[in-house]
């Protein structure tokens, strides 16, 4: 299971079991925007023109600048109205990647996985490390360890995230019904752009987030590559599902440079409970600091970690080890 998804899975494992209630207000540090009544309900044509037409180029051109990058990530949960639930301690991470855009290394405490042009592997820490997975690798084609190795570009694209689901995907799904977009200027006296979508398919068993109704905003930054300095998500409050619960997910994003590039130094995802008007929980990743990779190929590599690559070993059947 991927990053992206296990995040997911443990945020939506949280606000699943929220009361149900109708908001009126939000905690003081609720990420939500303080003219979050004031979002567009129309759509103005300039915006909505050049949203379309310019930030998912302006992604894509700023991912191709982020190769050759090496940063530590840290994510940490709290639960700030729940004593009896204390938080566990953060988890950091190392993500590298080459400049030739496949070769990736993630690295944590108790393991690294690692991509090349020719096959991904993991590897166990330890005193005699073991390898856990080894597979041929074809970057089209979805394995297992695809989802760890996608992390890492996935975690520097979270600039363009609407919570875990991406803007880009958004746009290329017709059941997302653009509803409001606008031109604004944030705190900063930064131009932003503001759009909300409108989810009009059918309902998912499985993905609280697909329900009929369901609304996505997100504040983006023009000037830094169309980023989504903050957005949200509210669950529909006409729409009711046996086992949805009403729930909404606030999202703040900083930035850093990195060679003249914008990515994200400090993401906040906070948790709302629509009743009792609290933050339930909050995950907070820090990224940093960014440096160029200098590492050799080499260290992509199976002998690196003392492990022979003529033959390849074929170990598919441990890549869920964390």
């Amino acid at each position: 299971m991927s990053w992206r998804l296990r995040t997911l899975t443990v945020i939506l494992a949280i606000v699943a079991i929220l009361p149900q209630g109708k908001p009126t207000c939000f905690a003081a540090d609720s990420a939500m925007p303080a003219d979050v009544d004031l979002l567009p309900m129309t759509v103005d044509a300039t915006c909505r023109e050049r949203f379309l037409k310019e930030a998912v180029p302006a992604w894509k051109q700023l991912q191709e600048r982020l190769r050759g990058i090496e940063l530590d990530l840290t994510w940490a949960d709290y639960y700030p109205n729940d004593e009896g639930n204390p938080a566990p301690p953060p988890i950091l991470s190392t993500y590298c990647i080459l400049k030739d855009g496949v070769s990736r290394r993630h690295e944590r405490d108790s393991s690294i996985d690692v991509t090349n042009s020719r096959y991904s592997f993991r590897v166990r820490r330890g005193d005699i490390p073991t390898l856990k997975y080894c597979e041929l690798w074809h970057p089209d084609s979805p394995q297992p360890m695809a989802g760890w190795l996608e992390d890492v570009e996935f975690i520097l694209a979270m600039g363009s995230n609407i919570f875990c689901m991406p803007v880009a995907k958004i746009l290329a799904d017709d059941d997302f019904q653009m509803t409001g977009a606008d031109f604004g200027v944030n705190e900063a006296g930064d131009e932003v752009a503001r759009v909300v979508y409108h989810y009009m398919g059918k309902a998912s068993e499985t993905d609280s987030m697909l329900q009929p109704g369901n609304v996505f905003w997100a504040e983006l930054l023009p000037s830094q590559c169309w980023l989504v300095s903050r957005s949200g998500m509210t669950s529909s409050k006409t729409t009711r599902s046996p086992q949805w619960t009403p729930f909404e997910v606030h999202v703040t994003t900083s930035f850093q440079v990195w060679n003249g590039s914008p990515l994200p130094e400090r993401i906040r995802i906070e948790s709302v409970d629509l009743q009792k008007e609290v933050i339930t929980h909050v995950r907070e990743n820090r990224f940093g600091p960014p440096r160029d990779c200098a590492r050799l190929l080499g260290a992509f590599c199976l002998p690196h970690y003392g492990f022979p690559e003529d033959p390849l070993p074929s170990i598919a059947d441990s890549c869920e080890v964390p």
